[in-house]
């Protein structure tokens, strides 16, 4: 899932995502007998106490805030600001906070993924192609629901996983994804597709193997696809141009991202061919 430990290590890497020139002062740290989740300081040079809640705001956690107030900056720190940042805050819970002139502040996880895949590809990375099939699903079901059903329709066609990854891929540029795809990736829906959604009857009707994902009705003639048909041109022992006259053939320019020279040379260097 997407943690309360990864939505602080985000702002913590990032402030300016709650409000300009704060410094960090530190992170789950005691502060006059109160554990704080993220302490800053301003640009005042005072105090920023941050209580974070991932998903929705509870009445609980306006009440800590309230405990805070009360205690911290009424009796130790008075100059001292408490701010609560939420993915999801309640309009009822807005206006209450309001009414007490508590600081809040709503950045859902879709805000934070967006400022990530736009500023820090290296993190975003990190975070989308992570093997965990709560943390996948999560992001992949709330931020990419398009490209949710783009897979289904891609794995519900098949192919080998070299060409339901480029597919993926492409899809994904349409709408300005920059998710990494991979076998991984792919895995990883079905299973949430299967076994979270708890759907067994997804992909029913096709076989799940190390090649890639195949329809029943066509896998015995998996030499259709493009790469099982370069594997059974190199097993009948034909050269490279050879090879590539029947592929282009085949498979006319424009149909893959990738070229069938590039689809050739990838497969032997798959199979541990020069």
């Amino acid at each position: 899932m997407f943690s309360e430990r990864l939505f602080e290590d985000i702002l913590v890497k990032y402030p300016d995502l709650i409000e300009s020139n704060l410094k960090l002062i530190g992170r789950q740290v005691n502060h006059f007998g109160k554990r704080i989740d993220i302490l800053f300081e301003d640009r005042f040079n005072e105090k920023l106490i941050i209580e974070l809640k991932k998903d929705n705001l509870d009445r609980n956690a306006l009440s800590q805030v309230l405990e805070y107030e009360g205690y911290i900056l009424s009796e130790k720190d008075p100059s001292a600001r408490v701010m609560l940042i939420a993915n999801r805050i309640p309009l009822n819970l807005k206006k209450a906070m309001d009414h007490h002139g508590i600081e809040y502040k709503e950045i859902t996880i879709k805000q934070l993924l967006m400022f990530l895949e736009k500023n820090d590809s290296e993190f975003f990375n990190v975070i989308t192609s992570q093997q965990n099939d709560e943390t996948l699903s999560t992001i992949t079901n709330r931020v990419y629901q398009t490209m949710a059903s783009k897979l289904d329709e891609i794995l519900y066609i098949g192919g080998t996983w070299s060409e339901l990854i480029e597919k993926a891929e492409i899809e994904s540029k349409k709408v300005n994804g920059k998710i990494k795809y991979s076998k991984g990736v792919l895995n990883a829906h079905i299973k949430y597709r299967t076994i979270t959604q708890k759907n067994p009857d997804y992909l029913k009707n096709s076989i799940i193997n190390s090649s890639g994902v195949f329809p029943n009705d066509i896998t015995p003639d998996y030499a259709k696809s493009r790469r099982g048909k370069i594997i059974e041109l190199i097993h009948q022992g034909l050269t490279d141009f050879e090879i590539l006259k029947i592929i282009d053939n085949l498979f006319p320019s424009g149909h893959f991202t990738s070229s069938n020279k590039q689809a050739l040379y990838g497969t032997k260097r798959d199979l541990g061919l020069k």
